[in-house]
């Protein structure tokens, strides 16, 4: 354990990540409806779930294993290279700061991207690239 944290903490700090990395004008956090992807692209956080905290006696602490979903969506002509793009200005600023700025002890995506191709109408297709980041961090309280 090298510092106390909090959920909300490391879920501001991966939001912020994200936002340099691919535009504050893309970028969507928990968004209260579904959204339509353009042929710009569109990367959509969902806070996801903390899970169980793993628990240390002395001092008490919460030892937390997050998994957040980004997905990454574009549609037209150009998805493929639109949503590969986007995955690829992501995966170099996390692997440049896995600390968040101290926000976290480690965040690190945990799984291959899962793509998805979708028909929306006739003549458009929609692609979809979803990742896990994993949010390691540890608090002193059992709410995060």
């Amino acid at each position: 354990m090298t510092s106390v944290q909090s959920r909300v903490a490391a879920l501001k700090a991966l939001e912020a990540l994200i936002r340099r990395a691919v535009g504050e004008d893309i970028f969507i956090r928990n968004p209260e409806s579904p959204v339509e992807a353009s042929r710009e692209g569109i990367v959509v956080m969902s806070d996801g779930d903390p899970g169980e905290a793993e628990y240390i006696l002395s001092p008490l602490a919460f030892c937390w294993e997050h998994q957040v979903a980004i997905e990454i969506a574009a549609s037209g002509p150009d998805r493929v290279a639109v949503t590969e793009g986007l995955l690829a200005r992501l995966e170099p600023e996390l692997a440049a700061d896995r600390r968040l700025g101290g926000a976290v002890d480690d965040a690190r995506l945990m799984s291959a991207p899962e793509i998805h191709d979708y028909p929306i109408d006739d003549a458009e297709t929609e692609r979809s690239i979803t990742v896990a980041v994993q949010l390691s961090y540890t608090t002193v309280s059992a709410a995060g």
